[in-house]
């Protein structure tokens, strides 16, 4: 199986050659090429999580499509987040309910945030908004077609997952745009004082 590690390793040696020649070229305080960073190692997070570990021997496969091993999918908006909390208030499976659901939420909050300073204007939100649904609507079409080579539905396309993962951007966004300048304002005020 090829596993996040090794894919882990590769993107994380790409980007920091890319940061190390761009510090070299560039202001360390440009935030559009610090967003620009942000955003591909969110991306790098983002395929790490949702990808790996891939299935790709022919036996491994093979068993996984005769015992039928394989997940649903869920185009119905809320299903598996209701499927979700009550199996965890029945069973508690608060652990399922934690990866699942704050998973799907914090694995976009990098990204949002990084997004926040690379757009410029007034229709900065919608811009990010739109960047952040395209991102987690292709992860979800990404994994329907590795689904689909494979011939077996090794990771889940679940309509549930754009709306947490949508949401987690969201957040990340306002934490930078919002948070950000009231850190600032805080810090000036303490060393005023």
């Amino acid at each position: 199986m090829i596993t996040a590690q090794f894919i882990l390793f590769f993107f994380a040696f790409l980007i920091i050659c890319m940061f190390v020649m761009g510090a070299l070229n560039r202001d360390l305080r440009d935030k559009r090429y610090l967003s620009t960073m942000g955003c591909l190692l969110s991306v790098m997070l983002i395929v790490c999580v949702c990808f790996f570990p891939f299935p790709y021997q022919d036996e491994l496969l093979q068993t996984m499509i005769t015992d039928g091993e394989g997940l649903g999918n869920n185009f119905i908006p809320f299903h598996t987040i209701i499927s979700i909390f009550g199996e965890a208030i029945t069973y508690h499976t608060y652990g399922t309910l934690c990866y699942q659901f704050f998973g799907n939420i914090l694995l976009f909050i990098p990204f949002g945030f990084s997004l926040c300073y690379y757009f410029k204007g007034g229709k900065k939100f919608f811009e990010v908004l739109c960047c952040i649904i395209l991102v987690t609507v292709l992860v979800e079409v990404w994994q329907g077609a590795f689904n689909a080579m494979l011939q077996v539905n090794y990771r889940c396309v679940d309509i549930d997952d754009v709306m947490l993962n949508t949401i987690g951007g969201i957040l990340g966004f306002c934490v930078a745009y919002f948070g950000i300048p009231w850190l600032q304002t805080i810090i000036k005020k303490t060393k005023n004082n």
